[in-house]
């Protein structure tokens, strides 16, 4: 164990003095918080004039939704249910665009159905969707809490705004744009995962060719040396991700004191007041997405996948006959990488497909999807979901590892040789 601890010192002491690992804990954040500014600031184009018809048979809303004041939504309310197929036939609603159903239940389930006659921008039904949750958390506050409006919203439960053509109700179109806060999340996973999967297998590569591996293997073990480089590197990928963290998180603050400062005053919340229309994606940011659930499952699934892929980059490393040798076998991973990375747009534009579930479970690509399905929200009894997702990952994980550490311990010491994949078979089967 010492020995292990000893070869993660000296790898994470590495890292930690590399130019580039300093520059990307501090440039990486800049970059992102740069680039969150622009889209926060953006005015997102050309909007559209829609007309909504709220269906609400018990008069939940009052009759009250407030719309922003850019007047592209306009609400007009029937206190009787509307079936879809009245809505798209019936004369009287020819000149509305879409129907917004709320059931009597609505402050207990959180659930709406929003059926429209054409395929809208897919920002009217996130603005919809914020505007109905203002207009329900007041009412909520109002009536089952002693909390105020603005204590209310730190336990509030976002709403489910199901989105339907409403010529064919049976088929859904889901626009939520926390699944794509989640691809950006499980896109950030796959990039450290690729970032410190190169580390690994370029200093064993490096190692293996200038015959440094040959003196550290004469104190100790070929499986110690894997485990302290995976441990080490591991360790640096956590603190530089900390570094994120903080940087990210500081300057998100910063945004809100300074360009976003009354975004949580209460008096803008308040039915029959106006409040302030930010960019969809700032009320995503700081109202809709929940950090502390995001948070955790990022650092898991960033331990995990890169347990799982930096295995992978280890036996590569010790496999390649030189440093440039074994390109052409870093092709399948980093097409891994692109299929795990497509694996998180395919999910979050079709939630409901059987590959999406397989996807999300599949252990190359579940680290992402797990990151899209969180921001899609868990049903209660869909987290046998996620739970097998992280099982086969754990059970992914210790077969990659005894599978690299079979490569690690038959080719670390030999050379002379052009890498091909019968060299890699031999070593996997060999015994040690």
């Amino acid at each position: 164990m010492k020995r292990i601890i000893s070869i993660a010192g000296r790898e994470l002491n590495e890292r930690l003095k590399s130019r580039s690992f300093l520059t990307m804990a501090v440039g990486g954040p800049l970059v992102v918080l740069f680039i969150l500014y622009i889209l926060f600031t953006a005015s997102g184009g050309e909007e559209e004039h829609v007309r909504v018809l709220v269906s609400d048979p018990v008069e939940t809303l009052e009759n009250i939704i407030v719309p922003d004041s850019s007047g592209q939504i306009e609400y007009a309310f029937i206190n009787s249910y509307v079936e879809p197929a009245s809505f798209t036939s019936d004369p009287e609603y020819a000149g509305f665009d879409a129907l917004l159903v709320v059931n009597e239940k609505v402050l207990s389930n959180n659930h709406v159905f929003f059926f429209q006659k054409k395929r809208l921008n897919s920002k009217i039904p996130l603005r919809i969707q914020r505007e109905l949750e203002k207009r329900l958390e007041g009412l909520k506050a109002k009536e089952f809490t002693d909390l105020t409006l603005k204590e209310f919203l730190i336990v509030k439960h976002p709403l489910n705004l199901e989105v339907r053509d409403a010529y064919r109700p049976e088929e859904l179109g889901n626009y939520k744009l926390a699944a794509y806060a989640g691809v950006v999340f499980g896109g950030i996973v796959f990039l450290f995962i690729f970032l410190f999967g190169m580390t690994i297998l370029r200093s064993t590569s490096r190692e293996k060719s200038s015959r440094i591996a040959e003196v550290l293997l004469a104190t100790v073990k070929p499986g110690e040396l894997m485990t302290g480089k995976l441990l080490g590197i591991g360790i640096a990928a956590l603190i530089q991700f900390a570094i994120w963290t903080v940087l990210i998180f500081g300057g998100l603050l910063f945004f809100r004191s300074v360009f976003f400062p009354d975004m949580f005053d209460a008096a803008n919340l308040v039915a029959g007041q106006e409040y302030t229309p930010y960019n969809d994606l700032v009320q995503l940011v700081y109202e809709q997405l929940n950090f502390g659930v995001m948070g955790t499952f990022f650092v898991l699934l960033l331990i995990l996948g890169y347990l799982f892929y930096g295995g992978l980059f280890a036996a590569l490393g010790a496999a390649q006959g030189s440093e440039s040798d074994g390109q052409q076998f870093l092709i399948p991973l980093i097409f891994l990488f692109l299929i795990g990375i497509w694996s998180g747009w395919y999910v979050a534009e079709n939630p409901d497909a059987e590959l999406s579930f397989w996807l999300g479970i599949i252990p190359f690509t579940s680290p992402m999807v797990i990151m899209v399905n969180l921001g899609l929200g868990y049903e209660s009894g869909e987290l046998w979901h996620l739970l097998m997702a992280i099982v086969l990952l754990l059970l992914g994980i210790l077969f990659n590892i005894g599978v690299a550490a079979r490569v690690f311990k038959n080719a670390l010491l030999v050379t002379g040789y052009r890498l091909r994949f019968g060299n890699l078979i031999n070593w996997i089967f060999k015994k040690p």
